[in-house]
Parts: structure tokens; C-alpha cells; sequence
């Protein structure tokens, strides 16, 4: 992402948490001493650096893995903050069925035919 565009990278960046790590554990099946037993354990930098070639170029960018862990909603929001103003607005009425748009306010009727204004800014 940060090769298409770097704004938009740092923005789902600085959304998500850096992503070292993976771990999977489950609690013993059986009779255990042990409070968890580790299925899978990868540290990411080290398993891209194995992989070599055009994985381990593409993601190690300077120095810095480009790895991170981010919630849906938080790169949604990251991705439709980098929009501008007219293309949120094209989005929005195309996805809300909108009917026409005002000064900045999209004016859209609902199921039951009556008219809704909402602003998108």
C-alpha cells in the first residue's frame, strides 16, 4: 500500500497496531499443568525474511515490516477519511440509494416514502 500510496498507508498505519508476532493457543484438551497449549507461533519478520525475493521487497519497506493488525472498522474509517469530499459523496449516494444531493446534504427517501436528510461531512 505505502508503493501506491503513502498517505493512505500511514493512515491504516497509524490506525493499526505492529503486527511482530502470531500466536494460536488453546486450552489442554486433556489433563494438563500447563493453563495453555501454543498450536502456531510465527514471528513475521523473520518467516518474510526466509521467504526471500519479492516477498521479503515488498514487505520490508526501510527497514520496517509492513505488517500490522488493524479492526475492520478502524480501516474503514482510515480508508474513507483518505477520500475527498466528492468522491465520499458519490460513495454515499451510491450506496444509500440516495436520491439527489443539496448544499452539501444528501436528500434520500426511505422505505416507507418519507424524505430523509442527512449531512456527510
Amino acid at each position: 500500500m505505502k508503493k501506491i500510496n503513502p498517505e493512505v498507508h500511514r493512515a491504516v498505519a497509524n490506525a493499526g497496531l505492529p503486527l511482530k508476532q502470531i500466536r494460536s493457543r488453546t486450552k489442554p484438551w486433556f489433563q494438563s499443568d500447563k493453563t495453555f497449549e501454543t498450536l502456531l507461533e510465527l514471528n513475521i519478520e523473520e518467516n518474510i525474511r526466509k521467504a526471500g525475493g519479492a516477498a521479503e521487497e515488498l514487505l520490508i519497506v526501510d527497514g520496517e515490516v509492513m505488517a500490522s493488525a488493524i479492526m475492520r472498522g478502524a480501516l474503514q474509517v482510515s480508508l474513507w477519511s483518505s477520500l475527498d469530499f466528492y468522491t465520499r459523496k458519490r460513495l454515499y449516494c451510491k450506496y444509500t440509494n440516495a436520491a439527489f444531493m443539496t448544499a452539501g446534504n444528501i436528500i434520500e427517501h426511505s422505505a416507507r416514502r418519507r424524505i430523509q436528510t442527512r449531512s456527510i461531512r
